[in-house]
């Protein structure tokens, strides 16, 4: 046990030993509403345990992205794959 700020006490997260998260790549991922392109072309390689964080401004497809690799979307162009396997 730690002590908090406030002086209470915070228990400490350990991560079991062996826990994978997943990989996920991005290869040639374009997303399409219409006429407008969402997502133009990304690629992109995410290891497992790695922190990322999309940064951009409004409208530039952070949301699109994620909600692609979250199987929200379907991609007009492009593969999702979650640790090798190709997101459906």
């Amino acid at each position: 046990m730690e002590r908090g700020t406030s002086g209470g006490e915070v228990e400490e997260y350990v991560q079991p030993t062996g826990c994978s998260v997943a990989e996920v790549r991005l290869k040639n991922l374009t997303k399409k509403f219409k006429d407008v392109v969402a997502v133009d072309n990304i690629s992109l390689d995410i290891k497992d345990r790695e922190f990322l964080t999309l940064v951009g401004p409004s409208g530039c497809g952070k949301s699109t992205t994620l909600r692609a690799v979250a199987g929200l979307e379907n991609p007009t162009s492009g593969e999702i794959l979650i640790d090798g396997q190709r997101s459906k």
